[in-house]
């Protein structure tokens, strides 16, 4: 009797210490696995979505034409889902800052900035990663000014 119940406690240590291996190999070879790259973002916010149609226009993406802020908040509705009523306020001046002289302000509007910049490189819109490049480099030089 004591040898089965020594075999059934090894048993079950066994089968323990097996679970661990296996469990620590799964870590392993998910840790090893190559990452998709995560976007910082899911969704973009309306800032980002209508700097990113600024720069889209800057390149010469989409024809420009002048006082078309509603069909381009309808667009930009009809990719994001983003209130157009609110993205149409703000494709009149996609930089626009409450408060220029807010350091603040400044560097919400780099984040933003950087965020569409990042989008750009991921679908290889080189273009349109330059444009953010001087657009960050002259907000870079505004943040200095609050130095």
């Amino acid at each position: 009797m004591d040898k089965v119940l020594k075999k059934m406690i090894q048993d079950g240590k066994d089968k323990k210490q097996n679970e661990r291996i296996e469990n620590l190999e799964k870590l392993i070879n998910d840790k090893n696995k190559p990452q998709e790259q995560k976007t910082e973002e899911t969704k973009g916010t309306i800032r980002q979505s209508v700097i990113a149609l600024y720069f889209l226009r800057q390149a010469n993406c989409f024809p420009k034409q002048t006082g078309e802020n509603t069909r381009d908040a309808n667009f930009i509705f009809f990719l994001t889902g983003l209130n157009p009523d609110k993205v149409r306020k703000q494709i009149s001046n996609p930089f626009n800052r409450p408060d220029n002289s807010s350091k603040k302000a400044v560097l919400k509007l780099i984040h933003d900035v950087t965020i569409v910049r990042n989008q750009f490189e991921m679908i290889s819109f080189t273009a349109g990663v330059e444009l953010a490049d001087m657009k960050l480099s002259e907000l870079h030089n505004d943040l200095g000014s609050f130095d």
